[in-house]
């Protein structure tokens, strides 16, 4: 006799997060748990427009445009709020299509969507340019990689409560149990946030001192990468900015990250952006910068 809470263990190790996905539905439904039924549903079929969408969703994208002499170049928005409003967003696609983008873009450094020629009027008064957002690909890895790492420690605790179900059923004592716990996404969601699992990404196996938000210092790691060589060119010295910046990028891949050595280093490379803080690039990624 199998257990689809078992089984879907094994999933986890082997099989798409869409796959995963879809067994897990029939267990939220099949043990009325509310919450993760709506939140796999959202996952699998993109978030509506009306919907709540995660933190885990949200990724910086560049906005590039197209200059017939040079190619795609990045855009200089003056208004910081627009800057952060535009580069900032929240990914509402579902898993399926997500899991779509990563295997068609091979092994591509980048990921380019067409931005609408709305978004022409909106930053360059109408003169006939075309526009486009280009995200990386680690990023879209990452929310694909969350969603399962939830799945995956919500199953366990299921494991754990006594709840497996025997051949695609769970008895009448399983449902009762599943009811009084009251599971809620966030509640696992916690659990990944403290211990990052990214597969297939730059930052993998990370575990760090809860103090640090090993989130916020990735999304914030790969706005100043992105940008690298346009800090560079603003900096009196770049060479220490770089060593700074090596030494931290190094640290957070680390399975167990030094929080001395990434706060230390962190501090550093800030009081240097801070100094060409009237870089408009330099002045968004400090708009984003976590406490260390």
């Amino acid at each position: 006799m199998d257990s689809i809470v078992i089984d879907i263990q094994k999933q986890v190790l082997s099989k798409s997060t869409t796959d995963v996905l879809r067994q897990a539905y029939i267990i939220a439904r099949k043990l009325k748990i509310k919450d993760f039924e709506i939140w796999i549903n959202n996952e699998l079929n993109g978030y509506k427009e009306d919907a709540s969408i995660p933190e885990y969703r949200n990724i910086f994208g560049d906005i590039k445009g197209w200059n017939p002499y040079h190619g795609w170049v990045s855009v200089i928005i003056e208004n910081i709020e627009m800057y952060n409003k535009l580069t900032m967003s929240k990914i509402g696609q579902g898993i399926p299509e997500l899991e779509n983008i990563i295997n068609r873009s091979e092994n591509k450094s980048i990921i380019s969507i067409n931005l609408p020629d709305s978004f022409n009027q909106l930053i360059s008064d109408g003169f006939p340019t075309k526009y486009r957002k280009e995200l990386s690909p680690t990023s879209i890895i990452g929310i694909i990689e969350t969603v399962k790492n939830i799945i995956m420690e919500w199953i366990l605790k299921l494991e754990e409560d006594g709840i497996i179900g025997v051949d695609m059923k769970f008895t009448d004592e399983e449902k009762k149990i599943a009811s009084e716990k009251n599971y809620t996404v966030n509640n696992f969601y916690g659990n990944v946030s403290n211990s990052q699992i990214q597969q297939n990404s730059n930052y993998s196996s990370q575990t760090i001192n809860n103090s640090l938000d090993i989130d916020k210092i990735v999304k914030v790691l790969e706005l100043i990468n992105t940008h690298k060589k346009d800090i560079l060119v603003s900096l009196d010295n770049p060479k220490n900015f770089e060593k700074e910046l090596d030494v931290v990028n190094d640290e957070v891949k680390k399975a167990n990250p030094s929080k001395e050595v990434i706060s230390q280093s962190f501090k550093t490379i800030r009081n240097i952006l801070e100094g060409i803080a009237g870089n408009l690039i330099v002045a968004g990624i400090l708009y984003f910068w976590p406490k260390v």
